[in-house]
C-alpha cells in the first residue's frame, strides 16, 4: 500500500488552481442606496432600515416617584427609523408578564416618566426595534432576555404588523382591518359612504344605503346604484326591466317600478316587453287624411274593380315617439286611403267590401266611404266581413272618395288585424 502526503503549501496552489474554474464573484447590489448590500438588508427596497439594532445602552433612572427615564442609542441602530419600548415589571426574571410603558418611542430623552409608586420595588428594560425586528439584549450566558410585546393601540404609530394589537400595520399606523372602514380588509380598503352611510364589520363594507339607492358594484363602492330609476337595477340590485335593450321599444324605471314604451309605429301585441313591440304597423304613416295613400283612379263599370289593405294592430302601450293619428282609447291609429272615381256612362253607385282576418270579438272595425254626397260606413270583428252598398248617384264624377278603416273599441283586447278593402264603383 503506498500513502500520498500533500503537504500545506501543495493544497494552497491546488485551492488556488481549482478557484480559477469558478465563476467569478458576483458584484454588490445596493437597490436602496443604504450602503448595505441587498444580500444583508433585510429590507433592501427600504432606505431607512437595513436589521435589527443591537440592544439600547445606558439606562438611567432620575427621581424617586415619579421617576424619568431615558437612555442611550444602540451601537448598531440597524437603521435610521428605530424606535423603543420600555417595559416595567416587578421581577428580575420575568418580563414576558411586564406591562409596556412606552411604545414605539421615538426619543431617548427623556423618553418616560412613571409615576407609579413600586410595591416592593420595579425593573425595567429598553426594547430596541426597527421593521427588522428588536431585542432586549442578553442575560447570561449571552442568552437573549424575552419580553412582552408591547401592541400598540389602533391609530399609534408603527413600523411592523407585529407591534399592533391589531397586528396589521397600514402606512405607519395600526389599524384594525375588521372594523376600520378606512381600511376594511386590507391596507388602503376604504369603504365608501356615498348616498348612506358605512361601516366595516368582520373586514367587509356594510353600507346603509338611503331610500332608493343600492350597493349594486361591491359594498366597498358605496350606495352608487340608483335603484328608483335604473332600468338594469330598478328597485334592487340586478333586477333588469323587462324590455331592455329591445330596439322597437324602450324600458325605463321610476319610482323603483318597471315600465315599457313602444317606439312610434309598433306595437307590443302580446304584451311582452321581453320581445319588444314586436308587430310593425303596414302601413305606415297614413294614420290622417291629409296623408292618405292614393289607389290611382276607377271608372264607373264594375268590372273595374279595386282592392288595398294592411293591417289594425292595437296595444295597451305608449307609444313614444307619438304619431299623428294614434288614438290612445283604442290603442291603434286608423289608415287612410284615396281612390279618383272618374265616373262615365254609369250610375255612379258604391259596392264596397272589408273583410277582417287575424282577430276576433268585438264587433270593432269599422270602414266608413266618404263621397261628394255622404259619407258610408259598415262594422264587423276581426274575423269577419261586412259591406257597404249604395246605388247610384253615391258620388259625382271626378270625385275623390276618401277610405278610412279603424279600430272603434277600447285596447283590449289586443289584436293584430289584417284588413282588405276590395269592391267597385
Amino acid at each position: 500500500m503506498r500513502t500520498l502526503t500533500i503537504s500545506g503549501a501543495c493544497v494552497w496552489v491546488l485551492t488556488a488552481f481549482l478557484a480559477g474554474f469558478m465563476s467569478p464573484p458576483v458584484a454588490a447590489v445596493d437597490s436602496d442606496g443604504d450602503g448595505v448590500d441587498d444580500g444583508i438588508d433585510c429590507r433592501p427596497v427600504d432606505p431607512t432600515t437595513w436589521a435589527a439594532p443591537t440592544e439600547a445602552t445606558n439606562l438611567a433612572l432620575s427621581g424617586k416617584t415619579p421617576t424619568s427615564f431615558q437612555w442611550s442609542t444602540p451601537a448598531s441602530p440597524g437603521g435610521t427609523a428605530i424606535l423603543y419600548d420600555l417595559i416595567r415589571s416587578t421581577s428580575p426574571s420575568n418580563f414576558d408578564a411586564a406591562t409596556c410603558l412606552v411604545s414605539n418611542g421615538l426619543t431617548t430623552a427623556p423618553a418616560f416618566t412613571d409615576a407609579a409608586v413600586p410595591s416592593p420595588a420595579f425593573f425595567y428594560l429598553v426594547r430596541s426595534k426597527t421593521a427588522c425586528g428588536g431585542t432586549l439584549g442578553t442575560k447570561s450566558p449571552a442568552i437573549p432576555r424575552t419580553g412582552v410585546v408591547c401592541a400598540v393601540a389602533d391609530g399609534g404609530s408603527c413600523a411592523i404588523n407585529a407591534e399592533c394589537a391589531s397586528n396589521s400595520c397600514c402606512g405607519g399606523f395600526c389599524r384594525n382591518l375588521q372594523t376600520d372602514a378606512g381600511n376594511c380588509g386590507g391596507c388602503g380598503q376604504v369603504c365608501i359612504a356615498g348616498n348612506g352611510t358605512t361601516s366595516c364589520s368582520a373586514g367587509t363594507c356594510t353600507p346603509v344605503c338611503n331610500t332608493g339607492w343600492d350597493d349594486c358594484l361591491g359594498p366597498s363602492q358605496g350606495c352608487q346604484t340608483n335603484v328608483s330609476n335604473d332600468v338594469a337595477n330598478c328597485g334592487g340590485c340586478g333586477l333588469a326591466c323587462p324590455g331592455t335593450g329591445q330596439t322597437t321599444g324602450d324600458a325605463f324605471c321610476v319610482s323603483s317600478s318597471c315600465g315599457f314604451t313602444c317606439r312610434s309605429e309598433n306595437y307590443d301585441v302580446d304584451n311582452n316587453p321581453a320581445d319588444g313591440c314586436e308587430v310593425p304597423d303596414s302601413p305606415t304613416g297614413n294614420h290622417t287624411s291629409a296623408f292618405a295613400i292614393p289607389q290611382g283612379s276607377r271608372n264607373c263599370i264594375d268590372s273595374n274593380t279595386f282592392s288595398f289593405g294592411g293591417k289594425l294592430v292595437n296595444d295597451n302601450r305608449t307609444h313614444d315617439p307619438f304619431f299623428n293619428g294614434f288614438d290612445v282609447s283604442s290603442g291603434s291609429a286608423p289608415d287612410y286611403f284615396t281612390l279618383s272615381a272618374t265616373g262615365g256612362l254609369c250610375v255612379n253607385d258604391l259596392s264596397v267590401q272589408l273583410q277582417t282576418s287575424g282577430g276576433s270579438a268585438p264587433v270593432c272595425y269599422k270602414l266608413t266611404v266618404s263621397t261628394n254626397n255622404g259619407a258610408f260606413f259598415c262594422s264587423t270583428s276581426g274575423s269577419a266581413s261586412c259591406v257597404i252598398s249604395q246605388g247610384g248617384g253615391s258620388y259625382s264624377s271626378g270625385t275623390t272618395i276618401l277610405f278610412k278603416v279603424e279600430r272603434t273599441c277600447s285596447s283590449t283586447p289586443q289584436q293584430n288585424v289584417n284588413y282588405l278593402i276590395s269592391g267597385h264603383l
